[in-house]
């Protein structure tokens, strides 16, 4: 998960071109926008594993094993909830965002009893609750899937 975060810094620094740059065949959102929803997904779930107190009821569901097992999420498919929708922000509220992101991914590393336990600790909407480990996978096949989009709207963006 790491390593996708480190993309996501690379995004912010122009790796795939502006921040700015649209292409509305790729997506109708941004690159920003892509940035700004795959960090508040993160850090949602980063936040849930940290503040983990008890373990939620319930497990995955069938469509959140096909996820983790495949590591594919297939495009214009979900709808992302409205507290994550992705935000056309500038550079600095970016970079600020992502900040907060990587305090919330090292917090969210400290706490080995869950990754340990295995008991669900966070909800996905349409998945279930996952355990941390889970949560975790999950994270970075969702970040692969918006730098996917991120990479294709930078190399079709409209000037």
């Amino acid at each position: 998960m790491s390593a996708a975060l480190d993309s996501l810094a690379a995004a912010l620094d122009g790796a795939h071109g502006p921040v700015t740059a649209s292409a509305p065949r790729v997506s109708a959102w941004t690159i920003a926008q892509q940035i700004d929803h795959a960090l508040k997904a993160n850090q949602a779930f980063f936040e849930r594993i940290a503040g983990a107190k008890e373990p939620l009821p319930g497990g995955i569901r069938l469509m959140g094993r096909v996820v983790l097992s495949t590591g594919f999420i297939p495009r214009g498919v979900g709808k992302s909830p409205k507290a994550v929708l992705g935000e056309p922000l500038t550079d600095a509220q970016l970079r600020e965002a992502y900040a907060a992101c990587r305090k919330a991914f090292d917090e969210a590393c400290t706490r080995e009893d869950l990754f340990v336990n295995r008991w669900p600790v966070a909800k996905h909407p349409y998945f279930g609750p996952l355990n941390a480990e889970q949560s975790m996978k999950f994270c970075a096949i969702h970040t692969r899937h918006h730098l996917a989009l991120i990479r294709d709207i930078g190399r079709s963006a409209v000037s």
